[in-house]
């Protein structure tokens, strides 16, 4: 079998140093091309395990959650993106955990078109090309024919399936010093167990056989209410004249769901309680045709995987909170306005405006890109702004509205605070105006960014 798979890959890697054979390679394509080498599963069990120690020390095999059946070897070679003088060198070995499901969202960014809704997967391009934001991905599931397990930093919880126990006892490992999974360190950490635990829950683990996310997207009248079944349409897998799943209820968090206005016309859709979904998108098809979600006081909007306003798809908060263990995901445009909470971090590649009398609060951390921009409002004698709990890390444009403000000179006015600030806005020469030409300069320190009236 190696000899096999040895002989088949260097047939693969030859057709790229010479595509069409002829002897003359100056129509390879090696040079630009992400090849990747890895394993579907670990080695088997049996003679295989015990015999040629086909998994060194670790526990379980193929088709096991322990991690003889889960950690496989990854190899990419990427020659005109990784090599002696990348920042990603060729020959260095990667620490980052990563799964196959990464994949996917990582060959959408390479190719450059956004990845599919609410997948679990997080793009490694930004690792390989040593361009952009690596994003976290701050766990890892996996299930397999003895239980499931949740693999968060060095921790590995295993929720163990055993014939006869429908409870059986959770274990909890350090994978940094216990890779061969020996010392069940659960009792020690009761807190730490509870939490992975509901994680690993959450992630619908112990569904019955045959559940599966299901896709919907937005069929309602402007102003019809979010909550109704019938403003969505239904989901019905089926095949041969057999329906395996259907689901004709209204949202919950197994919906992968987009709101998207194909009109002519701008359309305002108001959620009227607090929806759960997986994954959530909203999109308009041109600056006339908008799509516009409006959450008000007391509305909880929860995109679990991601919260994605996609081109021409606006998001206006007015004191309610936004809430995904991921990300809020603001695309080139895609706008997100208002006041209110945000309990993730939040990705601003479109419009971010700050408006009203208390903050635009992000629990974690904020991102921008180049072509980001960001819109303070400052009413009266207060600046409220963007208030980070996480790090902020500036790259893009910022831009200011005054209402009712008595501009005093050398008077700064907070308009952005975090735990960290990295990074600085690419106003020219550090200036920006208000729609009446008032001028400001941008100051910055560890934690805040302020502006001071300019004479």
């Amino acid at each position: 079998m190696v000899t096999r798979m040895d002989a088949h890959f260097g047939h693969l890697l030859s057709a790229l140093d010479d595509p069409n054979q002829d002897g003359d390679t100056s129509d390879s394509i090696a040079d630009n091309t992400l090849v990747i080498f890895q394993s579907d599963n670990g080695g088997p069990g049996g003679s295989s395990h015990t015999v040629f120690d086909s998994n060194g020390s670790l526990r379980g095999g193929k088709g096991k959650i322990q991690e003889g059946g889960i950690r496989v070897p990854l190899v990419m070679r990427w020659p005109s993106m990784i090599h002696s003088k990348s920042k990603l060198k060729s020959g260095n070995q990667c620490a980052r955990i990563v799964d196959i499901t990464d994949l996917l969202p990582t060959f959408c960014e390479l190719a450059g078109t956004p990845s599919p809704l609410s997948i679990d997967g997080v793009s490694i391009a930004p690792l390989l090309s040593g361009c952009g934001h690596q994003r976290n991905r701050d766990f890892i599931i996996h299930e397999a024919s003895n239980g499931q397990s949740i693999i968060r930093g060095k921790h590995k919880l295993v929720r163990a399936r055993v014939r006869g126990n429908r409870d059986a006892p959770l274990e909890l490992y350090d994978l940094e010093r216990d890779q061969t999974e020996k010392e069940n360190i659960a009792a020690s950490h009761p807190e730490l167990v509870k939490e992975l635990h509901a994680l690993l829950l959450g992630e619908r683990v112990g569904e019955a056989k045959g559940f599966a996310n299901t896709y919907h997207h937005w069929i309602g009248d402007e102003g019809a209410l979010m909550s109704h079944p019938e403003n969505w349409s239904d989901y019905a897998y089926a095949n041969a004249g057999v329906t395996y799943l259907s689901d004709d209820g209204g949202p919950q968090l197994s919906w992968t769901a987009l709101i998207e206005n194909k009109g002519i016309t701008h359309s305002l859709v108001s959620a009227d309680t607090d929806l759960e979904f997986l994954g959530f998108e909203i999109s308009g098809s041109s600056v006339e045709a908008t799509q516009t979600l409006q959450i008000n006081q007391g509305i909880k909007l929860t995109g679990r995987n991601e919260i994605r306003l996609s081109n021409n798809g606006n998001l206006v908060i007015n004191g309610g909170t936004l809430t995904s263990l991921r990300w809020v995901d603001i695309q080139p445009g895609g706008i997100l306005q208002g006041h209110g909470r945000i309990e993730a971090s939040l990705y601003n590649n479109g419009i971010v405006s700050a408006s009203g009398k208390i903050p635009l609060e992000v629990s974690k951390d904020y991102y921008e890109t180049l072509d980001a921009r960001l819109s303070v409002s400052i009413e009266g004698d207060t600046s409220t702004g963007l208030k980070v709990y996480g790090k902020a890390i500036l790259a893009g444009t910022l831009d200011i509205a005054l209402s009712n403000l008595s501009v005093k000179a050398n008077t700064p006015y907070t308009i952005l605070t975090a735990s960290q600030i990295e990074g600085t806005f690419r106003n020219k020469n550090q200036h920006v105006t208000d729609g009446n030409d008032q001028l400001f300069s941008i100051h910055y320190t560890h934690s805040e960014v302020s502006l001071v009236p300019v004479k």
